[in-house]
């Protein structure tokens, strides 16, 4: 199944790094899925709904994928960040003033 990264809108938060619109060609368009700084790595997280439990707030996702599905998606995903990333830091640097 084809997977397009439609959107990957960045976010300055400290764990939630990206938001991502992605489409299952000829099939839907899904909304909503997030780009997680974990201790160790990225990763990416379904879109979810937050529901309260005894007054405490969980989050439910809205989507369920096949395992091996979710795993190309967020494979992708996750290569397409960090392709963006690199870019970024590489025109930082270009656009650093070179010392005198």
């Amino acid at each position: 199944m084809e997977v397009i990264i439609k959107n990957l809108r960045k976010i300055d938060h400290p764990r939630i790094k990206g938001l991502v619109t992605i489409e299952l060609k000829d099939i839907a368009e899904i909304a909503g899925i997030k780009v997680i700084k974990g201790d160790y790595n990225l990763y990416a997280l379904p879109p979810n709904q937050p529901y309260e439990v005894d007054g405490k707030t969980k989050y439910k996702n809205i989507i369920k994928f096949e395992g091996t599905l979710w795993k190309s998606i967020q494979e992708k995903i996750i290569k397409r960040f960090e392709e963006i990333e690199d870019d970024k830091s590489i025109r930082d640097r270009e656009a650093e003033p070179s010392p005198d």
